[in-house]
């Protein structure tokens, strides 16, 4: 089993567009990594370690797969491209 994480740190001033990740952003990375793809979740950070803290991460992002051949290696790197390409803009 290989797991992928993806964390979107609460900076300042920092935002993140949970309904464009769900809608948009999951959908391609399941596009493109088709059958590799065993699992997909999103978590929204809500809250710190201190009641009343805001979150350390806006959100986190976890892809699921079983497969680990070479033949595999070019979809995760498109994954990769992708989440950061995301990140980035």
């Amino acid at each position: 089993m290989i797991k992928v994480s993806m964390f979107y740190p609460n900076t300042n001033g920092s935002k993140f567009d949970m309904s464009y990740y769900l809608k948009t952003h999951i959908p391609m990375v399941q596009q493109k990594l088709g059958a590799a793809l065993k699992g997909a979740s999103v978590e929204h950070g809500l809250g710190g370690g201190q009641a009343g803290s805001p979150p350390t991460f806006l959100a986190m992002g976890h892809l699921l797969s079983i497969r680990s051949k070479p033949s595999n290696r070019r979809g995760r790197r498109t994954a990769a491209s992708a989440s950061h390409r995301h990140i980035a803009s």
